[in-house]
C-alpha cells in the first residue's frame, strides 16, 4: 500500500489597519532593519522573533532572541 502524500497548506497572514496591509514578511523586514541599527544586537545573531500586535497602541511589539525589545508603528 502506497504512503499517503502529506498535503501542504499555504499559510499567509495579513494585518490591515489605517490603510496599510502588512504581512509577516513585512514585519520581519522592518524588525530586522530596526535591529541592524542597534549597538546591543548583531543581526547575524538573530535566532528568534516574536510579534505582538496591539492595535489600540497602533503598534506591533517584537522580542528578538527572547531579550531584545522593539516596536513598529502602524
Amino acid at each position: 500500500m502506497a504512503a499517503k502524500k502529506k498535503e501542504t497548506i499555504k499559510k499567509e497572514f495579513h494585518f490591515q489597519t489605517h490603510g496599510k496591509d502588512l504581512t509577516v514578511e513585512d514585519l520581519i523586514k522592518i524588525a530586522k532593519e530596526d535591529l541592524s541599527h542597534r549597538d546591543d544586537m548583531n543581526i547575524s545573531d538573530l535566532k528568534s522573533l516574536e510579534f505582538y500586535v496591539k492595535p489600540e497602541d497602533s503598534k506591533v511589539y517584537f522580542v528578538a532572541n527572547n531579550d531584545t525589545l522593539g516596536s513598529i508603528d502602524l
